[in-house]
């Protein structure tokens, strides 16, 4: 999808835009190391390619955080990122 900025925008103000809350680290992670893989069993609503806002919802537990840390780590490794 190559959009421009300006397209995106008309998106939103034509259809609105839906948004999705998760809890603290996942929206950091989502959007700081990227999501290239599909983990849902169920067809979402909104198509693939559909713009949408991330929403960080409660407080990260601290478990969460290793996990992210650890995942970061392994993609760096992975990727010499």
């Amino acid at each position: 999808m190559s959009e421009t900025r300006l397209e995106i925008l008309e998106q939103i103000r034509h259809r609105g835009i839906s948004a999705l809350t998760l809890r603290h680290p996942w929206p950091w992670a989502i959007v700081a190391l990227g999501k290239r893989i599909e983990n849902r069993t169920w067809s979402p609503s909104m198509p693939i390619g559909t713009w949408y806002c991330i929403h960080g919802g409660r407080e990260p537990k601290h478990k969460d955080l290793e996990a992210v840390i650890l995942l970061a780590d392994d993609l760096r490794r992975q990727f010499g990122a």
